[in-house]
């Protein structure tokens, strides 16, 4: 009840039903009976405020405990991480180009790698088509092999204990590292380059004479040889996509330059023609048998055509018959009499040229077929007439008498 009813109540008489004998000698003043009342309520108080402290001390003994548990838990999963990404070795599920490193270390696995899979690698070798043999480890081998196991063995160590503990758990069922390398510079292959265009590279070659045909005056020539020149860019990328592939085979490639058949360039050097339709049969007998002779006689370069070497000696046995000719300032009868307008017409074709005359004399007379100082006359055995090619080229000589006895000679060769 409240302090108001307690006051009202005990302002009232109290009803006395009956007489209760007080103890001897003792009373019960009001007084004492409110200050019970009053004491009872500060002990209720009291021991209220007791239970709430129990209370108190109750709760935070559990939030301790717990906190102690979770304490304990994070405790055991610090441990639990620590022991997953401590050690030495690969994490389980790291592969590097295929190889399981887990069970290495860093440096078994440096080790590995340089002693049976690099060597592999820089040995790998292109066969040119021409022999030549390239070998990874000669042209600029590089790889990147250290880089990549060190980036492997570290991936799950950098951070904080969680970064790495998650990095670890996304691996999942794996990851695997690829090593790049590098088989050959082009640095490296421009040498490779080089010495293989000093052998295969070369000009054009245009076609040669190899023959002549007296007949119509027309050259023969052989095959023309085109020119070709090392095709660098494809050699270049045709090795490194063979190194890429584990090596091989490489058919060179070329850039042709067409040759020709300089038909243009050969022909008529010089000519000149005598006339000897004044001449006695004999005469122009002995002069059409020394031009056969003559005609289609090559010179090669640097050769010597000697007049006497070539028409041989004029005797009645080699087909020549009597006939005028000057000896010692006198008009004589003789075999191979006339052939000496032959050696002149050549001698004046032939010094149109700027070919090097040799030898060469004139008669102790004057001749009638060709301009004073412009004969050459020869004797067998004496007096000869002869010149050298001094060019670096065929020389070819044609000589006939036509339908109206006129004695031609022509020289051809390059033009």
């Amino acid at each position: 009840m409240s302090d108001l009813q307690a006051k009202k109540q005990s302002s009232k008489p109290a009803k006395r039903v009956g007489a209760v004998p007080a103890a001897a000698g003792k009373t019960t003043p009001k007084g004492s009976r409110a200050g019970h009342l009053k004491a009872k309520k500060l002990l209720l108080k009291r021991r209220r405020r007791q239970m709430r402290i129990v209370l108190a001390l109750a709760g935070l003994i559990v939030i301790l405990l717990a906190l102690c548990g979770w304490q304990f838990a994070e405790y055991r999963g610090f441990q639990h991480k620590r022991a997953v990404v401590d050690g030495d070795t690969f994490f389980d599920g790291v592969f590097v180009e295929g190889v399981d490193v887990s069970a290495m270390s860093l440096e078994e696995a440096l080790t590995y790698w340089e002693e049976n899979i690099e060597p592999v690698h820089a040995a790998r070798t292109v066969v040119l088509s021409d022999g030549t043999k390239i070998v990874a480890s000669d042209v600029g081998y590089t790889s990147n092999y250290r880089q990549v196991l060190q980036t492997a063995y570290d991936a799950c160590r950098t951070g904080s204990l969680d970064d790495q503990f998650q990095t670890l758990g996304n691996m999942g069922a794996g990851k695997d590292y690829a090593v790049s390398r590098t088989y050959c510079t082009r640095e490296a292959l421009e040498g490779v380059a080089l010495n293989v265009a000093l052998s295969t590279d070369h000009l054009p070659i245009d076609a040669k004479p190899v023959d002549f045909d007296a007949d119509t005056c027309m050259f023969v020539f052989g095959e023309p040889t085109d020119g070709q020149t090392l095709d660098r860019e494809a050699l270049y990328k045709d090795v490194e996509a063979s190194f890429a592939q584990g090596g091989g085979e490489v058919e060179l490639q070329f850039v042709y330059t067409e040759a020709e058949v300089p038909v243009d360039r050969y022909g008529l050097i010089a000519s000149y023609t005598t006339d000897a339709s004044t001449s006695s049969s004999a005469r122009i007998h002995n002069i059409r048998l020394a031009l056969e002779t003559i005609n289609g006689t090559c010179l090669e370069p640097g050769e010597v055509f000697s007049f006497n070497g070539v028409v041989g000696e004029r005797t009645e046995e080699t087909g020549y018959r009597p006939a005028p000719a000057y000896s010692r300032m006198q008009t004589v009868m003789e075999y191979g009499g006339g052939i000496c307008q032959v050696s002149s017409t050549l001698y004046a074709a032939v010094a149109q040229t700027g070919l090097e005359i040799v030898e060469r004399h004139s008669h102790s007379l004057n001749v009638n077929y060709i301009p004073r100082g412009m004969d050459a006359t020869v004797d067998w055995g004496n007096k000869d007439f002869k010149f050298a090619n001094n060019t670096d080229e065929p020389i070819y000589i044609v000589g006939y008498v036509d339908g109206f006895e006129q004695v031609y000679i022509g020289l051809y060769g390059r033009l």
